[in-house]
Formats: structure tokens, C-alpha cells, sequence
């Protein structure tokens, strides 16, 4: 068996390296609802609607960095119409 010897930056343009995997904790509805200021059924209505990102598992999860890009989406895009 022959082995082959690469130095690092060889082996990092063959195999580049990957960052490493980061596991965002996810928020329930009532972790999220109070952050949105709103009351959790509603959350779970909006969830329910897809008119929030939210995952079923059971009970709806959140990912905070989702809700946070949908919250800049919808207050951006209620103050675009608002303006017209």
C-alpha cells in the first residue's frame, strides 16, 4: 500500500476546509412570541399560515436568525407600502 504525502496547502486545495457546523438553538413559540411582543396562539395561528418561518415538530420551533430576517423583511416591507 502506498502512501501519499501532501503538504497542507495541497491538501487544503484538494480537500478545502470546511467551517466548522454550528447548531443555532431553536426558539419555541413562547421564547418567540415575546421577543415579537405578540401573544403565542397568535405565533402558532402565523406558523399554522406559513406566514412565519417556523418548523412542526411537534410543537413549532423557531430559528432565531430566521424570525430576525423575517421580522427586517416585513417591518421593510410595511414601510414601503406605507410610503407608496
Amino acid at each position: 500500500m502506498h502512501t501519499i504525502q501532501l503538504t497542507a496547502n495541497q491538501r487544503d486545495s484538494v480537500f478545502p476546509p470546511t467551517p466548522a457546523m454550528t447548531f443555532e438553538p431553536l426558539l419555541n413559540t413562547e421564547e418567540a412570541a415575546k421577543l415579537l411582543q405578540i401573544h403565542p396562539k397568535t405565533l402558532e395561528r402565523w406558523a399554522r399560515e406559513a406566514r412565519v418561518p417556523a418548523y412542526d415538530l411537534g410543537r413549532w420551533k423557531i430559528q432565531s436568525e430566521r424570525l430576525d430576517a423575517w421580522l427586517r423583511r416585513s417591518v421593510h416591507s410595511n414601510a414601503a407600502n406605507s410610503a407608496a
